[in-house]
């Protein structure tokens, strides 16, 4: 169809597409001036008709676009050109600035001359927005992999490396300009066409896959690479496909580590003994060492998901369970199992073990775990040891440390009942020379035949022990007096002065008795009443065979009560006037023969009464009250007198004290002990405290705790007497003890008596092996140090090293070196 239209209606048809095009359309001259805008243009602009044509192009042009535009409008003037399309800046009457698109044609007059320019100003605000958003994010994703810490890689579809970020030269060892261009397979170690993976190359780089490569950097060191990647090759933007990649070195290393870790572990708890187990939280084994296997005959593969007690014997399951159950409560961590156990042959053996409970994250208990001991063999040397520190083996007697025990006890009940006991001291006459002249059988039969015949007439109220390699002593209980422990003495003697057989023949042994009478005031020792009888024993035998010595001196050192009273009013005088002091007996090095410490011993130098020992001493400050200012005087005193001599001495000294239960018990005396040696700057272990069983055992609670706190503040614990109580055993197992003393009982006759040997070389072993020092009292000849010394013990103490002696004899003898 042909359309027709005359000028006039072709006028008016192109005013009406001026008017109502959805484009700013105006017509400007080459100065910039409007001749003419359309509405449109007004409106994206802001402005009216009239103020566009008064303003005029330059005016609402941005100003970094104006110079452009006007070289454009210069070159159209000059007919360099017909049209031109850019895209600027026009600022809008609220001063906003909008983004378009300017296209404009040269418009001529009806005679054809240039007089201008026709424009089409488009919006394009949404794609410069959208423009700017994209930037925006390419920017971020860029700053993103260039700052990120692991190595980023474009990989294209031949495995040529693309874009590298700048972490590649700290996570793979190559700077990130060195990678461009590289084949993969070359940086990650492979060869041919398998491009990263297992199989083909499209499908690591499809992103199915995650690796692990060595990677040799450009310096030659190498570190493991975990490699990630992500399939972004239909993203024009990327096309190729995104390989993170992070050093995982520290991971690949620590997990070699802990394997390595994990075959120790295994190889030393297949080859450990102990019976290593891990239990669920029912008490079910779920795994068990090579060692239960050893021990119980039971395969592991069987004990496996059975309870652990099914092997306990039923007697002891009670009291294992109950330590279970209060770990799975929660009212224990860790726990002790003991008892015994039923082997697969029927056997019965001791175990001792430590078990804790295992957790899940949540800290709830899940199972336990722990370390099972076989102690059977423990248990029987401990018996075995036991029976021969009590027991003598030749008569079955009591030996001298079940006396020693069974008189402390006598002593106590006879001190409460206000009664007497008698210790009776007996020695054969001429024994060594019977053993000589008819051999040791026979003497072994002699010994074994006073011991029949001692049992059989004593009283059950009386003990009787075989005390050292000819000697006994007897213990009699509530004897009246001296006449009524006489009469005991007389009776042994008529019934051993009947003859002996010795090789078919009846031959007459004859005796000497020593005895002596303790009363109920009397303050000696267990020890010290022995002592006492040996001593009178030996004034015995002085004066011939078939002699009995009665001692009746120290039945009561201080007199009756009244006399008690007197001394404890003289005590705090005599302590300020210098009339209590401290005498200082050595312990010596049994190699070096150099001094290792001293033992300070209480003396109260009486102007009436003499010496008064410590067994007299102490009963009478304890009875007024005053033991807890004797003990911090003490204290200060010999830490004092330690520090003064420390300079003299080239080795390091000790020094020993005495403190009872009571003062164990006391906190102020406890607080001295640790305010004297924070003073003295004394260094651990060179302050000891001298425990006797029965000040142990007398006060136990408070006496541990004090202990407790002694070792706290550095303090050691010596065990006096070591052997001479039935509890010694359990005392060195239970308390920290630092260093055990050998009683004298067992030093004697070290010399010439096996058993004697034996005990003593059992006891420093024993000691030895808990890193206990153990050192010998009662060392009087130089046959009993030399053997002391070849039985391993370390130290000694005795008259053979010296007395106890004063402080300023002490400093005397070590200014001179001795």
């Amino acid at each position: 169809m042909n359309l027709r239209m005359d000028g006039g209606d072709v006028e008016s048809f192109f005013r009406s597409m001026f008017t109502s095009a959805p484009v700013g359309v105006s017509l400007a001259s080459f100065d910039g001036r409007f001749m003419q805008v359309n509405p449109t243009l007004c409106s994206m602009l802001g402005y009216t008709e009239d103020e566009l044509n008064q303003l005029g192009l330059l005016a609402v042009t941005h100003p970094d676009d104006l110079a452009s535009e006007m070289r454009l409008l210069d070159e159209m003037r000059e007919s360099e050109r017909s049209s031109y399309q850019v895209e600027k800046r026009c600022i809008r009457s609220d001063g906003s600035v909008l983004h378009t698109r300017l296209t404009v044609a040269l418009a001529r007059n009806a005679t054809g001359d240039a007089i201008g320019g026709i424009g089409f100003l488009e919006d394009i605000e949404h794609e410069h927005r959208a423009l700017r958003l994209l930037r925006d994010s390419e920017s971020r994703f860029r700053s993103l992999v260039q700052n990120s810490s692991d190595a980023v890689l474009v990989v294209d579809d031949e495995c040529v490396i693309t874009y590298a970020s700048a972490s590649c030269e700290t996570v793979l060892g190559w700077p990130a300009h060195e990678l461009l261009g590289w084949w993969a397979n070359d940086l990650f170690g492979l060869d041919g066409e398998q491009c990263l993976g297992p199989g083909t190359g499209d499908d690591v780089l499809s992103g199915t896959g995650q690796i692990q490569r060595l990677v040799t950097g450009q310096d030659g060191d190498q570190r493991w690479v975990e490699i990630s990647v992500t399939d972004q090759r239909a993203d024009p933007m990327v096309a190729g496909s995104v390989f993170n990649c992070r050093d995982v070195s520290d991971r690949v290393y620590a997990y070699e580590t802990l394997l390595e870790s994990q075959e120790r572990y295994r190889t030393v708890v297949e080859a450990v003994h102990e019976v290593v187990f891990q239990a669920d939280a029912n008490g079910c084994w779920t795994f068990l060492n090579p060692a239960f296997e050893a021990h119980t005959g039971f395969k592991v593969a069987d004990a496996l998901g059975r309870n652990f007690l099914e092997i306990i014997h039923p007697d002891d399951r009670p009291a294992n369970f109950q330590v279970i159950q209060a770990m799975r409560q929660g009212l224990l961590t860790e726990g002790q199992l003991e008892g015994r156990y039923q082997a697969r042959d029927g056997s019965v053996g001791l175990f001792l073990g430590r078990v804790r409970v295992t957790r899940d994250a949540g800290r709830d208990v899940v199972g336990f775990a722990g370390v099972i001991r076989d102690v059977t063999q423990t248990k029987e040397h401990e018996i075995q040891l036991s029976n021969l520190s009590f027991r003598d083996p030749l008569t079955g007697l009591a030996n001298r440390s079940l006396l020693l025990d069974r008189l402390e006890q006598t002593l106590a009940r006879t001190r409460r009942a206000s009664a007497n006991l008698a210790v009776i001291h007996l020695g054969i006459d001429g024994f060594r020379r019977l053993n000589e002249q008819f051999g040791s059988i026979a003497g072994d039969t002699v010994l074994a035949g006073v011991a029949g015949r001692l049992g059989g007439v004593l009283r059950g109220s009386e003990t009787v022990a075989r005390v050292g390699g000819d000697e006994f002593a007897i213990v009699s209980e509530g004897v009246a007096d001296l006449s009524a422990a006489h009469a005991v003495a007389s009776r042994v003697a008529t019934v051993l002065a009947e003859p002996f057989m010795l090789e078919g023949a009846e031959r007459s042994i004859t005796f000497c008795l020593g005895v002596v009478l303790e009363g109920p005031n009397g303050g000696r020792t267990s020890s010290e009443l022995l002592r006492a009888a040996a001593l009178a024993l030996g004034r015995a035998k002085s004066r011939g065979r078939n002699e009995i010595e009665l001692c009746e001196g120290e039945t009561d050192t201080t007199g009756d009560g009244v006399g008690q009273d007197a001394l404890a009013g003289e005590m705090v005088g005599a302590l300020s006037g210098g009339d209590i002091v401290l005498h200082y007996q050595p312990s010596v090095d049994l190699v070096t023969r150099r001094v290792t410490g001293f033992e300070a011993l209480i003396r109260w130098q009486h102007p009436t009464r003499g010496v008064l020992a410590p067994a007299v001493v102490m009963p009478i400050a304890e009875a007024a009250d005053l033991d807890e200012m004797l003990a911090k005087w003490a204290i200060d005193r010999s830490l004092d007198d330690l520090e003064s001599w420390q300079a003299l001495s080239p080795t390091a000294l000790s020094m020993t004290i005495n403190l009872s239960a009571r003062q164990l018990a006391m906190p102020s005396v406890l607080a001295r002990v640790a305010e004297a040696m924070k003073r003295a700057d004394s260094a651990p272990g060179r302050l000891i405290v001298d425990l006797t069983e029965r000040a142990v055992v007398a006060e136990a609670n408070t006496s541990r705790e004090g202990l407790r706190r002694l070792r706290q503040v550095g303090v050691g614990l010596s065990l006096d007497d070591f052997g001479s109580g039935h509890s010694s055993l359990l005392f060195l197992r239970h308390l920290p003890i630092s260093m055990v003393k050998v009683d004298p009982g067992f030093v004697t006759n070290i010399d010439s008596d096996e058993r004697d040997r034996a005990l003593v070389a059992a006891v420093v072993a024993m000691a030895d092996g808990m890193g206990v020092v153990t050192v010998a009292e009662g060392v009087e000849t130089e046959e009993q140090a030399v053997t002391l010394q070849r039985l391993g013990c370390r130290e000694a103490q005795g008259y053979l090293f010296g007395r106890p002696t004063s402080a300023a004899e002490v400093e005397r003898l070590l200014s001179e070196g001795r």
